[in-house]
Parts: C-alpha cells; structure tokens; sequence
C-alpha cells in the first residue's frame, strides 16, 4: 500500500538514498561517473534535512511510502524565475529504482500537482534531462508537453546537460 505525506526531518536520510539511487540508475553519462560513484545518501541527508526544516510550507516536501519504508519523494512550490507568478513548479521527484514501477511516482505527482493548484498555481511546470526518457514518458502520460523551452546546466566537476520544460 503506498501511502504520501508531509516529510518530516527524520526523512531526510531514506529520501537521501532514494534519490541517490535514481540518480546512479538515470544519470550516468551527462553526470560524471566519478561524482556518482561517490555519492551517498549520508552525504545528501543533511541538504534534505534543512530543506525539510526550513519549507515555508512543510506539505511541500512529500514522500511516499511503500509497506511503510520511504521509497520516493517530491518537492515543489512557486516556479523559480522568470516564471510567472502564476506557474507552480514540481522540483523533484525521486523514486528508488527497486520501487519503479508501483505508482510511488504516480502518487508523488498526483499529489503535488493537486497542492499546487489548490495554493492557485494555474500552470504546473518541471524540467526534466534531455535522454531521460522514462521520465518524460511519465510526464506525458500524465498529461504535460514540452512547451518547446530548453535550458543548458553546468554544474562544475558534475556536469553538464539540457533540460526541457514540461507544462500542464
């Protein structure tokens, strides 16, 4: 049974390893193979944590659960800018590769993007990696397009990489 709520700070660890893992299972190529196979969810917990602790809204980190271990997450909130005011931005969603495939995803995205548009947001928009195909088959299946924006990233001694746009 998969069950989605608030994250709470003793999250901040599994939510860690579950992004870790998705990122070492999706990202190798436009991530460097050094930075990942160094990279741990100890190392991330305490990014999460704060993050967790200083939410203006704290129902804007979610996680799912799945027989009661946390297996994925999400965050979102007002689109970074130059978005307009009127755009929410789903972050992130992470769901630990072994957990794929059993609606944490689904549950993660349903959930925030109806929080949004409750809080007034009236686009629901993301960026996802130029290659990361199952996620933007995810995205498409729930009902987003690419609106034909793109973005370089370069974050030194990680990588670099396109990412596009999705809207709904």
């Amino acid at each position: 049974m998969i069950r989605v709520r608030p994250a709470v700070p003793n999250d901040a660890l599994p939510l860690a390893v579950a992004q870790v893992a998705a990122w070492k299972d999706t990202y190798r190529g436009p991530v460097s193979p050094a930075f990942l196979d160094q990279l741990t969810g100890e190392q991330w917990a305490p990014r999460h944590r704060g993050r967790i602790e200083v939410a203006r809204d704290p129902r804007s980190y979610l996680v799912a659960e799945l027989q009661g271990a946390v297996r994925g997450f999400a965050s979102f909130g007002t689109a970074r800018a130059p978005e307009p005011s009127t755009s929410g931005e789903i972050y992130a969603i992470y769901v630990h590769p072994e957990a794929i495939g059993q609606g944490l995803g689904s549950a993660l995205f349903d959930a925030a993007k109806s929080a949004l548009h409750h809080r007034g947001f009236t686009v629901v928009m993301l960026w996802v990696m130029v290659g990361n195909d199952r996620a933007i088959t995810f995205y498409e299946r729930k009902g987003m397009t690419h609106d034909g924006t793109t973005k370089h990233d370069v974050m030194p001694g990680i990588g670099e990489w396109d990412d596009l746009r999705y809207a709904l």
